[in-house]
C-alpha cells in the first residue's frame, strides 16, 4: 500500500497532512505529486514525513519507479531535486528549533512583543534568539531575516 497524495490541497496544506498521516500511520509510505518544483515545497513534504516527491509533469514511466522505490522502503527525489535538497543542507547553518519558530513569526510580520506573547517567553529572549540568527546567518537587519526566511523557503505557509 502506498498513499499517493497532491501538494496543493485546501486544508490542511500538504505538508501539514503528511505530519498527520504520518503520526497516524508511521509505517505507511507517502508519495506526494505536485505541479510545484521548488525546493520550498519539497522540503517541507520532507521534512514533515513524506516518503517521496515527483511533479506532475513527470514520464508515467518516472512515476512508476518513484512509485516502486517508496514501496520498496526507499526515499525518491528526482536527481536535481535531491542535489538542491543536499545544497540546502550543507549551505544552511544550523538553527535551533526555537530559533526557526522565532525566525518563522518575524517572517510573517510578527514584532518582537508579539512573538513573545505567541511563544509564552520574554521579549528579550526573544532579542537574543534574534541577534543569534543574525550572527549565525552572517545578516543585518529583520528585513534581511525575513528575506533569507522567504528565500530559502524555510518557514512554509
Amino acid at each position: 500500500d502506498i498513499l499517493l497524495m497532491d501538494y496543493s490541497m485546501p486544508s490542511p496544506s500538504g505538508p501539514e497532512l503528511t505530519a498527520t498521516i504520518r503520526q497516524c500511520y508511521p509505517n505507511l509510505p507517502v508519495l506526494v505529486i505536485s505541479m510545484h518544483n521548488n525546493l520550498s515545497a519539497v522540503s517541507s513534504v520532507m521534512y514533515a514525513g513524506a516518503n517521496g516527491y515527483i511533479t506532475k509533469d513527470r514520464d508515467p514511466d518516472v512515476l512508476m519507479v518513484a512509485i516502486e522505490q517508496v514501496v520498496a522502503g526507499n526515499s525518491w527525489l528526482e536527481p536535481d531535486m535531491m542535489r538542491a535538497v543536499m545544497r540546502k543542507q550543507v549551505d544552511q547553518p544550523f538553527l535551533s528549533a526555537r530559533e526557526k519558530e522565532v525566525l518563522c513569526l518575524l517572517a510573517a510580520g510578527h514584532r518582537n512583543h508579539q512573538v513573545a506573547e505567541a511563544l509564552f517567553i520574554s521579549e528579550k529572549t526573544v532579542s537574543t534568539h534574534k541577534t543569534n540568527l543574525l550572527h549565525k546567518l552572517q545578516l543585518n537587519s529583520t528585513a534581511d531575516l525575513i528575506r533569507y526566511a522567504d528565500e530559502n523557503g524555510l518557514c512554509p505557509s
